[in-house]
């Protein structure tokens, strides 16, 4: 046989060249096998494993109403559960011969604009945005775009959602902390104002004056960066306070070790000092001494906004699903023992 060297990325009219036949045949003996000849199959085959062929799913996708592709629209990827998320979502796609696209929104409209544009013209099956900031660019998605966001309702009349539940976790967190008899117990906010770090908050508010009968106070409650380095900026606002609290509920589990790291650091001890807890549940050896946290169910979390963008029997559904949490009690909660002040 002839063979000349094909260019960089070979192409269906490069084989069928090689291979005696038209390109409509080529595309047959991809697609369609068993509608070719033995005959015509082995030479086509031959070229393909030669010439180590590989298909341009771009172009084969402009042809179907939707690709083999999945979109995640994150904000933050340095989020340590986001990370756990992101890896759960990678395998159930690797499994289920899904691509994962991960779109770093940053908060940036005009990014996420852009974004699904792409996704758009790439026939991607779907989106799935991870506590992104409340929009309304998704009132033209395509119909055959499935759409599920976590911790924040894109549109709940016609896309899923799913979200842990924030209220069970703070309760937990609470009554925890309430039962080592805790009466001064603060909570660091998370300032990025997204859908979940709003409902922990709300939470928190409701249940110190509701359910545990304990006084609201307004210099209990601020509001700081979602990151560890924020550890620092709220031991020094909270332990200087003129009546600091003997515990700080924190956020997220970032936040929360860094409280952890800075106290240690100023010779604060913990939980003689100080108790701290997070949310998340990173994993149990994320921090030493182990953190007392909420662990959210990520496995789950994943399987259910994955299946509702690639379960039929899901994804033509509009579904709210609200996932249980638990409480996974370290050691940096113990017993309201005394006042601690700092010079």
């Amino acid at each position: 046989m002839d063979q000349q060297k094909p260019k960089d990325y070979l192409g269906v009219r490069e084989i069928a060249k090689l291979a005696h036949v038209s390109p409509s045949t080529v595309s047959r003996v991809i697609n369609y096998p068993e509608r070719t000849s033995d005959d015509v199959r082995e030479r086509v085959n031959r070229i393909i494993e030669e010439y180590h062929y590989v298909p341009n799913q771009m172009a084969k996708n402009l042809f179907s109403k939707s690709s083999n592709s999945l979109a995640v629209f994150i904000n933050n990827l340095t989020n340590p559960f986001y990370a756990l998320l992101l890896q759960e979502l990678g395998q159930l796609a690797f499994q289920e011969q899904y691509n994962l696209l991960i779109c770093n929104t940053q908060h940036n409209r005009n990014q996420e604009q852009d974004y699904l544009s792409y996704c758009q013209s790439v026939r991607t099956k779907g989106i799935i945005s991870i506590d992104n900031h409340p929009t309304n660019i998704y009132g033209n998605l395509h119909s055959s775009m499935k759409l599920v966001s976590l911790d924040g309702k894109v549109d709940s009349v016609h896309y899923s959602s799913v979200t842990s539940n924030h209220y069970q976790g703070i309760n937990m967190l609470m009554n925890h902390l309430v039962d080592l008899g805790h009466r001064k117990i603060a909570y660091a906010a998370d300032n990025s104002n997204l859908h979940a770090g709003k409902l922990r908050r709300q939470a928190y508010q409701q249940l110190v004056g509701w359910h545990h009968n304990l006084p609201y106070r307004v210099d209990y409650v601020a509001d700081f960066e979602c990151s560890i380095r924020a550890g620092k900026d709220i031991i020094e606002y909270y332990m200087h306070l003129p009546d600091p609290p003997t515990a700080i509920l924190c956020a997220n589990d970032s936040m929360a070790i860094g409280v952890l790291m800075y106290a240690q650091h100023i010779g604060l001890k913990v939980p003689e000092d100080l108790s701290i807890t997070g949310f998340d549940g990173l994993n149990e050896d994320f921090s030493y001494p182990r953190l007392t946290t909420v662990m959210q169910d990520y496995k789950k979390i994943a399987r259910l906004l994955f299946d509702d963008v690639v379960d039929p029997k899901r994804a033509d559904h509009v579904h709210h699903e609200v996932v249980d949490v638990s409480l996974l009690v370290g050691e940096t909660t113990g017993p309201a023992k005394k006042q601690v002040y700092l010079p």
